[in-house]
């Protein structure tokens, strides 16, 4: 007996809007400005994969924190 591979968790639109607390039309600004990973379209409903998503978050966090760690302190210069 094979084990069947799993996609694991997927999330529409919607979700991902509730997840991050903005709307559905944000995330679609956000997918069509290349800010979010673009999603798989099945049918006319679009989905991520949790995978992709986690991968975007770790990579917006590195470069939001990253910047201001290096900037020197006022009066630093």
């Amino acid at each position: 007996m094979s084990k069947e591979p799993t996609v694991g968790p997927i999330f529409t639109k919607e979700k991902i809007a509730e997840r991050y607390g903005v709307t559905s039309r944000t995330i679609e600004s956000w997918v069509a400005h290349g800010e979010l990973p673009a999603p798989v379209h099945i049918g006319r409903r679009c989905y991520w994969h949790e995978a992709a998503l986690t991968r975007w978050e770790s990579h917006r966090f590195c470069i939001d924190v990253q910047p201001s760690a290096t900037r020197p302190k006022r009066g630093q210069l």
